[in-house]
């Protein structure tokens, strides 16, 4: 049972990490083409 918790946390911190990065790596286009939209 403990176990299977750890590896859900586990499990649900990755996708969070992995979402970040995919946020962190398509934000910064969007401001620089904002940017020099401006």
């Amino acid at each position: 049972m403990i176990s299977l918790k750890i590896y859900l946390q586990a499990l649900v911190a990755g996708f969070s990490r992995l979402f970040k990065s995919f946020n962190l790596a398509s934000y910064p286009q969007n401001f620089s083409s904002s940017a020099t939209d401006d």
